[in-house]
């Protein structure tokens, strides 16, 4: 999987994707920071619902507990089609990505990537036992 994710990285970067692996999304995570800009106004790509801009990610001095500390900071800017996400539901997920990133935690973030490869792995093993007894079950009918 991380080759394959490699693969798709690094064809994108040099924009060597087909229209056919960039279509049927439905969230796009766009960095107009890579570029120095500290934030972008991202559009959506319909059929889509929503995008995630990601603006340069600076020092910058904030306030914590009533103390000025330099933090690494950067704006997020959430596009999103209003016929489908309530304005709401938006405001509720920004403030959970705000939470997540404000309480990061790379030990934790292991154990739950670790977790779920776990559940895809046995995800697919269910996967292919299932499909072995259906083809069982199915020449057994014939």
């Amino acid at each position: 999987m991380s080759r394959a994710v490699a693969d798709l990285a690094a064809r994108a970067r040099s924009k060597q994707l087909k229209p056919e692996e960039v279509a049927g999304g439905t969230f796009t995570i766009t960095n107009p920071g890579v570029f120095g800009a500290l934030f972008g106004m991202p559009i959506i790509n319909q059929p889509q619902v929503a995008i995630l801009g990601v603006g340069n990610i600076e020092k910058r001095p904030v306030v914590i507990d009533d103390a000025i500390a330099i933090r690494p900071m950067a704006y997020l800017s959430l596009g999103y089609d209003h016929r489908v996400i309530d304005g709401a539901v938006a405001d509720e997920f920004m403030s959970h990505v705000k939470r997540s990133l404000e309480n990061w935690d790379p030990d934790a973030t292991t154990r739950q990537f670790r977790l779920q490869m776990f559940r895809v792995q046995i995800g697919r093993r269910l996967s292919v036992e299932a499909s072995s007894a259906n083809r069982e079950y199915l020449s057994s009918e014939i």
